[in-house]
């Protein structure tokens, strides 16, 4: 119900061969949230304005979470969320170009139509009440990039 709080929990990962850098996540939260906080590993900056979470460095092998804390501000049937690999930047927030990854291509996900292993979608149906159907409205909504050698 309008009130309630959703949180997003965005786990990136990357499969290898080498050490990710510089990745930039773009988070897609629905009109109906307000942005309350959020929880980011210190190799990583999220900002809640750009909805970009920057993540410096992460080992091949290895998983970082962001945690997203948000507030139902309008009654919807679903919420829908989107988390993309969009590209590279460096740490004085320019663009750069993006290491190889050998099975993925950053900023193609068309709104959560393109499958590919960098972009990462969830949906939690709401009931009449603003309930999750088989979710509680305070559970996580999960979207797993998996990023691959980036330098």
């Amino acid at each position: 119900k309008v009130g309630d709080t959703v949180q997003y929990l965005i786990t990136l990962t990357n499969k290898g061969p080498d050490t990710a850098k510089n990745l930039v996540i773009k988070e897609s939260i629905p009109a109906e949230l307000e942005y309350l906080y959020h929880e980011a590993p210190t190799i990583s900056i999220y900002d809640p304005a750009t909805h970009e979470w920057v993540v410096r460095s992460i080992e091949s092998g290895k998983s970082l979470e962001l945690k997203i804390t948000t507030r139902i501000t309008k009654f919807t049937s679903s919420l829908t969320n989107i988390a993309e690999w969009t590209g590279c930047k460096n740490t004085e927030g320019k663009e750069v170009k993006c290491g190889k990854d050998p099975d993925s291509t950053p900023g193609n996900c068309d709104k959560g139509k393109t499958k590919e292993d960098d972009c990462g979608e969830a949906t939690i149906k709401l009931s009449s009440g603003g309930r999750g159907i088989g979710v509680p409205v305070t559970g996580a909504l999960i979207g797993k990039i998996i990023a691959g050698a980036t330098g």
